[in-house]
C-alpha cells in the first residue's frame, strides 16, 4: 500500500456562519488541520484552513495583537470575508497560538517533501492536456484533490499561489515546488497554451459581416490576421482586418 492510499481523509465539515456555534466550529476544524497538514508558514497553513472557512489572523502589522505575536481565529464567508466573533487561540482547548504553530513549520518542512513529485506530476499534466485559464486549472486540480489558492492585488493582478493537496495533506507555494510552477511561470504558460489553441483557429474564405460578428470572442483576440472575401451590406467585397 503506498503512502498516499494509507493517509485517510479528513472528518470535517466546512463551516457555514450561523450553522452551529462558531468557537466549537473553529475548534473542530483546527483539531483536524493542525496536525495532519504539512505546512511551512502561516500562510500556508491558512490556505488549507480557507477550504473550511477558517482563517488565522494576526491582524494589522501596527496593531496590538501583531506586536505581541498573538493570533485570532476568524470565520470566512463564501466570499472569503472574515465574519463573526474573533476566537483567541489562547481560549481554544489545543493552544494553536503563533508559538506552538511554529513548532510544526520546521518539522513539517522534511514531511511535505514526500509528496512534492504527487502534485509537480498533477500540476505538469493538467497543464499538458487540459486547462486555458487559471480558472480551468484550479477546477481540473480541483477534482484531482488539489485545492488552489490565489494571491492577488487590489487591482487583481495575481502575484501568488499556493496548492493545497488534500490527497497528501501537503501544502505548497508555488514557487517551492520550483521555477516552473511560481504564479508568473504558471500565467505564462497558460497564456502560451491560449494563443496556441487560438492560432488552430481558422476563419475560412467568403465569410460574411454577419457570421464574423457572431464568431466567439476567443476567436477574435490575439494576433491580427487579413481575412479576404468579406462582403459588406450591399454585396460588395472588401479586405478585413481582425483581431486574431
Amino acid at each position: 500500500m503506498s503512502e498516499e492510499q494509507k493517509i485517510k481523509p479528513l472528518e470535517v465539515q466546512k463551516l457555514v456562519y450561523g450553522k452551529g456555534e462558531t468557537k466549537r466550529g473553529i475548534t473542530n476544524v483546527l483539531d483536524a488541520v493542525i496536525a495532519s497538514y504539512h505546512y511551512t508558514s502561516l500562510a500556508e497553513l491558512n490556505a488549507a484552513l480557507k477550504q473550511f472557512n477558517v482563517v488565522a489572523d494576526r491582524g494589522k502589522e501596527d496593531g496590538r495583537i501583531y506586536k505581541a505575536k498573538g493570533l485570532v481565529y476568524r470565520m470566512l464567508d463564501e466570499k472569503g470575508k472574515k465574519i463573526g466573533v474573533p476566537i483567541k487561540a489562547s481560549c481554544i482547548y489545543s493552544k494553536p497560538t503563533l508559538s506552538n504553530l511554529e513548532k510544526y513549520f520546521a518539522l513539517n518542512e522534511a514531511k511535505r517533501e514526500l509528496h512534492t513529485t504527487r502534485v509537480q506530476k498533477v500540476i505538469d499534466e493538467v497543464l499538458s492536456n487540459k486547462a486555458f485559464s487559471i480558472k480551468e486549472l484550479m477546477s481540473s486540480l480541483s477534482d484531482k484533490g488539489i485545492y488552489t489558492v490565489l494571491r492577488q492585488n487590489e487591482e487583481g493582478r495575481i502575484y501568488g499561489i499556493t496548492f493545497v493537496d488534500n490527497v497528501t495533506k501537503s501544502v505548497f507555494n508555488g514557487s517551492d515546488l520550483g521555477k516552473g510552477y511560481s504564479a508568473a511561470a504558471i500565467q505564462s504558460k497558460l497564456a502560451t497554451d491560449t494563443d496556441a489553441k487560438m492560432e488552430n483557429t481558422t476563419i475560412p474564405e467568403h465569410t460574411t459581416a454577419n457570421q464574423i460578428n457572431n464568431l466567439p470572442k476567443e476567436t477574435l483576440l490575439g494576433k491580427h490576421q487579413q481575412v479576404n472575401g468579406v462582403k459588406d451590406n450591399n454585396g460588395k467585397e472588401e479586405k478585413v482586418l481582425l483581431p486574431f
